[in-house]
């Protein structure tokens, strides 16, 4: 048996600085386009919900505005602090503004979670508010945060499922039950009608913004600073930055990768295919 260690892939920061890993390399170099103009300084933000979680969503990105400290004590290196979205680090700031909240009233959330197939109505009562804030102007991301009985309708389903086969074109064998057609949750059909609007949306759950835990038992979730983390750094990208990229000689980006994937349809009587990425070899889309 041979064994060939693999050195770690160098990323670009800011001014093509180089490190290995993402957080640090954040931490100590910088995005790699901050300061550019592509990247709005604020990044203004709105959020739906209902009252209660624009508020939390409001509380959580002001808390993380002075950085998240990391507990961890053993792998600091692999869940660093969090510094907050800072000039220093982003080269912008978040602003959320009164006039770019919309709370869902409970009314409204309640006739469309009684309906008989609640999802699509609950996907609707979202998508009319995300209409009207899109149409504003000065938005660059929108931030989904529905209440976790909205997110129940998809993993209590997801729950009650039997195991699919590992491999998604791996038929069952003659002895296994066929696993039952996958079920949608709100991610899916929101983000789906979500594409009209114009504007990249960011969903996110109840304990992302630190309110009670309520997710399948047997997901673990990320500690305090590596979700401020990725909340912040998917906010950046989608409002136009780039946080990092693969570093390379400009003579060797000659390829471009397509990513292609399969999967079957609600009914599960059917295989279907998309392209699920493509881009080129410096990362861009």
């Amino acid at each position: 048996m041979k064994l060939q260690m693999i050195d770690e892939a160098q990323l670009a920061f800011h001014e093509s600085k180089l490190h290995i890993d993402i957080r640090p390399g954040l931490s100590m170099l910088g995005a790699f386009d901050k300061g550019s103009t592509s990247v709005p300084v604020p990044i203004r933000i709105g959020v739906i919900g209902t009252t209660a979680t624009v508020d939390g969503v409001r509380d959580w990105l002001e808390q993380c505005k002075h950085g998240v400290p990391s507990e961890e004590q053993k792998l600091k290196a692999l869940r660093p602090s969090f510094p907050g979205m800072t000039q220093q680090v982003f080269g912008t700031s978040l602003e959320l503004s009164d006039a770019a909240t919309r709370a869902i009233t409970r009314h409204e959330l309640s006739a469309a979670l009684n309906k008989t197939d609640p999802l699509p109505h609950v996907v609707e009562v979202f998508m009319d508010h995300a209409r009207d804030l899109a149409g504003k102007s000065g938005l660059h991301v929108l931030v989904v945060a529905p209440p976790q009985e909205v997110f129940a309708l998809g993993d209590r389903l997801s729950a009650s499922m039997a195991e699919a086969p590992i491999d998604e074109l791996q038929e069952p064998a003659p002895d296994q039950e066929a696993a039952p057609p996958s079920t949608l949750n709100f991610h899916d059909p929101f983000k789906a009608q979500a594409i009209d609007l114009q504007l990249p949306c960011q969903l996110s759950r109840p304990d992302t913004y630190g309110a009670a835990p309520g997710r399948l038992r047997g997901r673990r979730l990320q500690d305090n600073p590596t979700t401020a983390w990725n909340f912040h750094t998917a906010l950046y990208y989608k409002a136009g930055g780039v946080p990092w990229r693969l570093a390379r000689q400009p003579a060797v980006l000659t390829t471009c990768y397509v990513g292609v994937s399969f999967f079957r349809n609600v009914a599960g009587d059917k295989l279907m295919t998309s392209v699920a990425q493509v881009f080129e070899s410096a990362a861009r889309v």
